[in-house]
C-alpha cells in the first residue's frame, strides 16, 4: 500500500510500492529461514546523518543501549558537522564522520549520490559491524547496510526496502520523535520506558565558550536567543522577538543573539542595546552548546539549536508553528517550554506578550528551585 510510506510525491509512494511488491516475496526465504542471532552483538553501529535537530533526538538511545552492552563496541554515524554533539558522549566508542550528498542543503560543491552511497558502504564494510540501526528508516542507508553485508539490520520500511531489514520496526506516526528512536532497540531486546536526549561538552568546548565571553565582555546573567529558523513557516516577526530582547535586558541578562554567519546583523540596529551581543556565526555547535550550558534562558523557533539548548539542561522556550506537531517533534526535557498557536497556524498568532509571560514563569521556578537548593540540609 502507498499509504505506508511517507514520501510526499506520488511518484515516489508508487515507485516503493512497485520495488517492495518483488523485493518481499524474492527475500521470504532467506527471511524465513534465517537463523537465531548469535549471542549479543559485539560492534554496533546508529547511523543518522541528516539534520541537527535530529541527530540530537537520536542521543537519547545511547544510554540504554551502552546499559544493555556494556562490552559492545558502539559507533554512530554522523555528518562531520555533528560531530561536536556526539563524540563526548561516554556511550559511544567512535564516530563515523560522513557528509551525505542528498541531505546537503547547500548545492555548491555537494558530492554525487552515488560517490556518496559508495562511501556509506565502505565505512561499514571497514567497520565489521554485527549489527546497524538505521534511525531515519532510509531506503539508501538499508540498502547500503545489506550490500556491507551487516548481519542484524534495523530500522523502518516506510521510505521501501523494508524486505532488506533483518528486523522492521513498526513506525508510528503520531509518537514523539525520541519514542520513535527507542522502539528501534526492541529487536535488540532493549525496553525503554523513557530516556532523554543529552549533549555532551569537551573540554575544549567550554575552553572555547569562556574565550568568546572574554573576547566579547560577555558577564553577568546570560540569555540565548535563536530567531533564525531553517525554513520560512517556523519562522517569528523579528520585531516581536526584538520586544523580548528589550524585556530581557530589562530584566538585566546580557542578550546573545545566536546563529549562523549569515544570520549576522539581521536583526538590525534598532535593537543593537549594550545588552545585546551579536554573536552569529561566532561558535561551532560544540561552543554553542557551551554557551548554552551558561545561559539561564533560551529563547528560539524550532530549530537544532533549540534541541541542542534543551539537551544541555538549558530552561528553553521554543516557538512552535503550527506546521509541525509539538507533542511529535519539540525537544524532549524538564526545563522545556513550548508556545504553539495551534495546528495549522503559523507564529505571526502568537505576541510577544504571550512569550515574555512564559519567560517570567520559567525564570520564577529556575528561582523557587535555586531557593530549595539552598535549603537542603540546614536545620
Amino acid at each position: 500500500m502507498t499509504g505506508r510510506y511517507i514520501y510526499k510525491k506520488r511518484f515516489l509512494r508508487i515507485l516503493f510500492t512497485l520495488v517492495d511488491a518483488l523485493g518481499y516475496p524474492m527475500s521470504f526465504p532467506a527471511r524465513a529461514f534465517r537463523g537465531k542471532k548469535n549471542g549479543p552483538p559485539r560492534r554496533i553501529l546508529l547511523i543518522r546523518a541528516d539534520h541537527i535537530g535530529d541527530v540530537v533526538a537520536s542521543t537519547a538511545v545511547i544510554k540504554p543501549l551502552r546499559e544493555s552492552f556494556p562490552s559492545a563496541r558502539i559507533d554512530f554515524m554522523v555528518p562531520v558537522w555533528a560531530r561536536d554533539i556526539i563524540e563526548n558522549d561516554p556511550g559511544i566508542d567512535s564516530t563515523v564522520p560522513l557528509n551525505l550528498p542528498w541531505f546537503d542543503r547547500d548545492p555548491a560543491g555537494k558530492d554525487s549520490p552515488v560517490r556518496g552511497f559508495r562511501r556509506m558502504v565502505g565505512l561499514m564494510r571497514r567497520g565489521r559491524y554485527d549489527a546497524a540501526i538505521d534511525l531515519r528508516g532510509d531506503f539508501r542507508h538499508i540498502a547500503a547496510m545489506a550490500i556491507a553485508g551487516i548481519p542484524l539490520r534495523i530500522s523502518y520500511g516506510i521510505t521501501g526496502g523494508g524486505f532488506l531489514l533483518t528486523d522492521e520496526v513498526h513506525y508510528d506516526r503520531k509518537a514523539h520523535e525520541t519514542r520513535k528512536n527507542l522502539d528501534l532497540l526492541l529487536p535488540l531486546g532493549v525496553t525503554v520506558k523513557e530516556s532523554s536526549p543529552a549533549v555532551f561538552l569537551s573540554g575544549k568546548d567550554g575552553l572555547a565558550g569562556d574565550q568568546l565571553f572574554a573576547e566579547e565582555g560577555i558577564d553577568g546573567d546570560i540569555a540565548v536567543i535563536h530567531p533564525f529558523p531553517g525554513h520560512c513557516s517556523k519562522a517569528w516577526d523579528m520585531r516581536e522577538f526584538g520586544k523580548v530582547i528589550e524585556f530581557l535586558a530589562s530584566k538585566g541578562f546580557t542578550v546573545l543573539v545566536c546563529g549562523g554567519e549569515p544570520d549576522r546583523g539581521k536583526l538590525g540596529t534598532r535593537h543593537a542595546l549594550s545588552e545585546v551581543k551579536d554573536i552569529c556565526g561566532k561558535t561551532s555547535l560544540g561552543t554553542f552548546a557551551s554557551v548554552c550550558s551558561k545561559a539561564g534562558i533560551f529563547i528560539g523557533v524550532d530549530s537544532g539549536p533549540a534541541h541542542i539548548a534543551a539537551a544541555v539542561g538549558t530552561p528553553s522556550v521554543i516557538l512552535f508553528s503550527g506546521v509541525n506537531s509539538p507533542g511529535q517533534w519539540a525537544p524532549k526535557g524538564g526545563n522545556v517550554s513550548v508556545i504553539c498557536p495551534g495546528e495549522g497556524k503559523g507564529l505571526e498568532h502568537v505576541a510577544a506578550g504571550e512569550v515574555c509571560g512564559v519567560i517570567d514563569d520559567v525564570l520564577e521556578k529556575g528561582k523557587s528551585r535555586k531557593e530549595k537548593g539552598k535549603n537542603i540540609g540546614k536545620v
